[in-house]
């Protein structure tokens, strides 16, 4: 007997799939269970604890990674990257606040993985999972770049 497995590449233009449905099948449909199921196990305090930690380790790796595969490791590349970046620009709705030599901010208005997160009980788990990834990316990516993020 043998098994044979057939993996393709589908866009998520061919998919038929809007980002909001890619999000909700991703996060809502398996990752947040998952991870509930986990924080249940291990208690919430732990879990949180765990979950920061293993985003630090992620992001420092992703920031070494972009560090070493753009041109420059600078302000203008890391903002460049940003708004460049086709995934970015469908899950979030932003405004360039301030784009100089000296500072890049954003101002966030919406965020289609906040907002996942959100209708399905679990934003301690998004956050920890993917924003707060950005304190440990930005520093390993160019330790010279302070971010700072503000909820208004």
């Amino acid at each position: 007997m043998s098994l044979f497995f057939r993996f393709t590449l589908t866009t998520l233009e061919n998919s038929g799939m809007s980002y909001q449905e890619v999000c909700d099948f991703a996060f809502k449909e398996f990752y947040v269970p998952f991870m509930q199921s986990l924080e249940e196990q291990i208690g919430r305090e732990k879990f949180m604890e765990i979950l920061k930690r293993a985003g630090d380790e992620n992001g420092a790796q992703r920031g070494r990674i972009a560090a070493k595969n753009l041109p420059k490791n600078d302000l203008a590349a890391y903002a460049a990257s940003i708004k460049n970046n086709e995934y970015f620009i469908h899950i979030l709705t932003y405004e360039i606040v301030e784009e100089t030599d000296e500072a890049f901010e954003m101002r966030i208005t919406e965020c289609l993985w906040a907002k996942t997160f959100l209708e399905a009980n679990a934003t301690d788990i998004g956050y920890a999972t993917l924003c707060h990834t950005d304190y440990a990316y930005i520093p390993a990516y160019n330790p010279k770049i302070k971010f700072i993020r503000i909820k208004l």
